[in-house]
């Protein structure tokens, strides 16, 4: 096995080794689409990794990494649509609810009272 070979495949398990987790962590949320799609190019890469062909390994990797990134912009967009929208996130520290303006803005100096002044 030549070095860009083992190079290829090590790539390989650092950028395709988190997909099966995330669709087994995620299966009730991911769309079936974006599953299957991700499902069947670990099926191509596991298929291509068999081989010595550094260029399908790699083109492999890539449609892996593709179509997890669509489980994670669908998982995305599942979360943000469970977000009210125009809502504050948090309180204030004095308790009121609202985000900040330029009204809350607080020009202050900074004083030591323990120290004595000169002069």
């Amino acid at each position: 096995m030549s070095t860009s070979v083992r190079r290829t495949r090590w790539s390989r398990s650092s950028k395709a080794a988190s997909p099966p987790k995330l669709i087994k962590d995620n299966a009730d949320k991911i769309p079936a689409d974006a599953r299957n799609e991700t499902e069947t190019a670990l099926a191509g890469l596991k298929e291509k990794l068999k081989g010595e062909d550094t260029v399908a390994i790699r083109q492999a990797i890539d449609r892996t990494a593709q179509d997890a990134q669509r489980i994670g912009t669908a998982l995305y967009q599942k979360s943000r649509a469970g977000q009210p929208t125009g809502e504050p996130r948090a309180t204030a520290g004095d308790g009121t609810v609202g985000g900040s303006s330029e009204d809350d803005v607080v020009d202050a100096e900074i004083v030591d009272d323990d120290k004595p002044e000169a002069g």
